[in-house]
């Protein structure tokens, strides 16, 4: 598909062939949440998914929480969401997002019955935190890594 920007300012990123950007209206449905900083892509056929969810807070309050530490309040957050899908969490890791620090974490649950992998990133850019989410069915997660890390690999901000 090429480079499209996640947050219509600032972070792009490349999606490769088969991934589509999703609708507002299919986030928030599958999501279920209103939420109008979020954006996200899927590919039906590779069963993946990558969303990424922003808020501008400033610049001193951004400062103020580490990457390690929103990372560890997002995993509790999808630990009590998950927690009748078979939750487990994984491990965290440190890495760098288009050139900036970055924490994030794996986790596995079942949707519908259907095994599913993910892993979740937090970084932030001056006042702005993103956080990162892809998930692909486990029976799919070992093809799909090479694609999910060249995603990553091709976020920009600028």
């Amino acid at each position: 598909m090429g480079k499209v920007f996640v947050d219509k300012e600032r972070l792009s990123i490349e999606l490769p062939d088969g991934f589509a950007a999703m609708e507002p209206a299919q986030l928030q449905a599958l999501y279920g949440m209103d939420y109008a900083e979020m954006w996200g892509a899927r590919d039906a056929e590779r069963h993946a998914a990558l969303t990424v969810i922003w808020k501008d807070s400033g610049a001193f309050l951004t400062k103020l929480a580490s990457e390690k530490a929103l990372a560890e309040r997002v995993q509790k957050t999808l630990a009590k969401h998950y927690a009748d899908s078979g939750y487990r969490f994984g491990a965290y890791f440190e890495t760098e997002v288009a050139g900036r620090a970055a924490c994030g974490f794996t986790c596995s649950f079942t949707q519908e019955g259907i095994p599913h992998e993910s892993e979740v990133t937090v970084f932030k850019d001056g006042g702005r935190c993103y956080t990162m989410y892809y998930y692909t069915r486990d029976d799919a997660a070992a093809r799909n890594r090479a694609v999910y890390e060249a995603m990553r690999a091709s976020l920009a901000l600028g």
